[in-house]
């Protein structure tokens, strides 16, 4: 079992990563602001929560899903950092307790968006 977690989570993990590299290179490519991207992100949640539902507990998904949302703040941010997408503003946390912040908020909205795709498939998958 923790094999399939592990698995969801480097799975979600590197879509995500390559998400956020293609969407920085579209919206600075193309002058479109990069937050319109952001639904990729939500996607990707969403069917991480699903598919950890195939296999494992809410709590599992649970974990699974704020590692990934970590892993979006933290190496993705690098990312579009490094790539420089089309955006206003100044996106850099200025201290360490603003990426902390940050962090959390990702991590927080990871876990609502793959629980709802958790709650979907455990839903649809009750034998009637």
């Amino acid at each position: 079992m923790w094999d399939d977690m592990r698995k969801v989570v480097y799975a979600a993990s590197i879509a995500v990563l390559i998400f956020d590299a293609l969407a920085s290179i579209v919206s600075r490519t193309f002058e479109v602001r990069y937050y319109y991207f952001s639904f990729g992100s939500l996607i990707i949640y969403f069917l991480a929560g699903a598919y950890t539902a195939k296999t494992g507990r809410l709590r599992d998904a649970f974990i699974n899903l704020m590692l990934i949302g970590l892993v979006d703040a933290s190496i993705g941010w690098l990312i579009t950092g490094f790539i420089k997408p089309f955006q206003t503003g100044n996106p850099k946390p200025e201290s360490i307790v603003e990426f902390l912040l940050i962090a959390a908020f990702v991590m927080a909205i990871a876990v609502v968006v793959g629980g709802a795709g958790y709650l979907v498939k455990r839903l649809t998958n009750k034998k009637r």
